[in-house]
């Protein structure tokens, strides 16, 4: 049985992605983890424990890191039948997260966007560390930049964020 036979909602509707950064809804990446919840409820329990990790940590946002990692676990191994849940998942992430870098404690840090183009977490952090040491001549001469996951603070939130 599909979620959306319930909801009456297509499923291409459904996993179509429309957030941007002015126009994500918080509760967006929760819905789509919710359909992967109800899809997978008499298949592999250790896919089901990963969601069940996925949902608790986004509802917790306490441990990006953790977010991060389990989403790699899970898009290597449900993506290519949901490809479309993973895309919106993304792309909600993307619009929810921020990075900070800096070349060291006790630095001053710099707000980047996060991209969750490659496939693993060290591809993710591999290219912020690219893209920082691309776009700042003290990032590029620091062999040990630290890397900050967070959510998005309210004041940097789009205003239909905080509706």
């Amino acid at each position: 049985m599909m979620i959306w036979s319930d909801t009456n909602t297509d499923p291409e509707t459904f996993y179509s992605c429309h957030c941007t950064s002015t126009t994500c809804r918080e509760r967006c990446g929760h819905e789509i983890v919710d359909v992967l919840l109800h899809e997978q409820a008499d298949k592999d329990p250790a896919v089901i424990d990963a969601l069940l990790d996925l949902k608790f940590a986004l509802t917790h946002r306490n441990d990006v890191e953790e977010i991060l990692r389990v989403f790699c676990q899970l898009r290597g191994r449900l993506e290519k039948r949901y490809y479309l849940a993973f895309y919106r998942l993304r792309r909600w992430l993307e619009n929810q997260l921020e990075v900070r870098v800096s070349p060291g404690r006790g630095y001053a840090s710099q707000v980047f966007p996060i991209n969750l183009e490659a496939r693993t977490f060290a591809g993710i952090t591999g290219s912020i560390r690219a893209a920082a040491q691309e776009s700042n001549a003290v990032f590029s001469q620091s062999d040990s930049l630290m890397i900050e996951f967070d959510f998005r603070t309210p004041s940097a939130a789009s205003p239909s964020l905080l509706a």
